[in-house]
């Protein structure tokens, strides 16, 4: 009998693959809309920028490496799941 756990690994790998290239061409178009509420929110001025700016500045900063860390996460779930629950 053919072990199935061994099959079903490859295609698994592939799919994460695809889910990571899929995911990071996504991530492209964020780069234009963090850009974007930068300027908005005058992140790179230290004289006009107050207190909850700041704050919403690091948020807007902290969006790009949050769906780089849910893409990564999605593709070890992946393989973790369909090694684990197979």
């Amino acid at each position: 009998m053919i072990n199935k756990k061994g099959q079903s690994l490859g295609i698994t790998i592939m799919s994460v693959i695809l889910i990571i290239i899929i995911g990071f061409g996504l991530i492209n178009l964020f780069f234009g809309e963090v850009d974007t509420a930068r300027g908005l929110l005058s992140c790179s001025s230290a004289s006009t920028i107050s207190d909850g700016s700041k704050i919403l500045c690091l948020i807007v900063d902290l969006q790009i490496p949050y769906w780089i860390w849910i893409i990564v996460s999605v593709g070890i779930g992946a393989v973790v799941g369909r090694l684990v629950f197979k």
